[in-house]
């Protein structure tokens, strides 16, 4: 047989008991100015050709 206790040493090293339920940590998490910046341009172009498209299709539906 294999000596598997090499696998159970590192619950060997904790004296307490185990958490009862999930540990729930917070934790801010922050961004570049410049990475936010670009990111917002790219939303508003995105929204502006989205309505650009819109009117085009309202002003043009009658033609095909």
């Amino acid at each position: 047989m294999f000596n598997l206790s090499f696998f159970f040493k590192a619950n060997e090293k904790r004296r307490s008991a185990p958490f009862d339920q999930l540990q729930i940590s917070h934790q801010v998490q922050e961004i570049s100015r410049p990475l936010y910046l670009t990111m917002s341009c790219f939303a508003a172009l995105g929204l502006l050709f989205a309505i650009i498209c819109l009117i085009l299709n309202i002003v043009y539906r009658n033609r095909k």
